[in-house]
């Protein structure tokens, strides 16, 4: 407990999934944790529930498809703490469903992709580094996709542009180093968030036997990678896409058949 107590923290699009783990792990960790959400009633009822058992947990508004909102939400986190520690970029996600194979694809989805999962990370980061830079240092965690580092045959933008995300993680790291700004990445795969609960289970079944840890990811897999990057402990590491998925993209062709009735 209390890896980054006292830490002033932002989390993006963080009322669900990934993004909510990653929230309620830095705030039983101590942080002082601001969640940049556009629900705000949501963010506002998660929250008070965190503040209820005496833990520090504000909500504040953003709007991934309004970039306008990136730069007062920063503001007034800083406005109000005075620093910033650390920022989590966890939006992403947003295909629309003309985003196929390559030439598939429509336009439309092809800018969103990149709008909503590198454009957005990268103001959020462009904001926040000189508020942590006047404060000695911070960390940045970016939340990228296994599909950065493995092709797929379809949704190529979103995978494309997480690529982006890992190439911006690098940029930064190198760029804001000698100031004790670090930017890392955390790569998650298919994760059991709620979108799972609408797959057919023998999909989710077939995919965990082809996973070495033989289980598919939780939220809060991506929960601990991110608040170890975040904290001291990782201090001397920066510039790194960390894949969290059980060892999935370690086997051959051949794995899932021979851990068959095995997951």
């Amino acid at each position: 407990m209390d890896r980054i107590k006292d830490k002033v923290a932002i989390v993006t699009a963080c009322t669900r999934g990934i993004g909510r783990a990653i929230a309620d792990r830095f705030a039983e960790e101590g942080a002082i944790v601001y969640m940049a959400v556009r629900r705000m009633d949501a963010g506002q009822e998660i929250a008070d529930a965190h503040n209820a058992l005496g833990r520090r947990v504000k909500a504040v508004y953003f709007d991934g498809d309004i970039l306008e909102t990136i730069e007062p939400m920063v503001n007034q986190v800083y406005e109000a703490e005075g620093r910033i520690d650390i920022l989590v970029n966890n939006l992403g996600g947003g295909v629309k469903p003309g985003n196929k194979d390559i030439v598939g694809s429509d336009m439309e989805a092809i800018l969103k992709a990149f709008e909503f999962n590198t454009i957005v990370t990268a103001l959020c980061a462009q904001y926040a580094i000189p508020h942590m830079i006047a404060g000695g240092g911070g960390s940045i965690v970016n939340i990228s996709s296994e599909t950065a580092v493995v092709p797929q045959l379809t949704r190529s933008w979103y995978g494309i542009a997480k690529t982006a995300v890992n190439a911006l993680t690098e940029h930064i790291a190198i760029q804001y180093g000698r100031q004790n700004v670090r930017c890392n990445a955390v790569m998650p795969p298919f994760t059991k968030t709620d979108s799972v609960k609408v797959l057919p289970p023998e999909f989710v079944e077939q995919y965990a036997r082809a996973v070495p840890m033989g289980r598919v990811a939780e939220p809060e897999d991506m929960a601990n990678a991110a608040l170890f990057l975040a904290s001291d402990e990782a201090f001397f590491i920066t510039g790194q896409c960390l894949l969290v998925n059980g060892g999935y993209t370690l086997p051959g062709a051949d794995y899932a058949d021979s851990m068959s009735g095995k997951a």
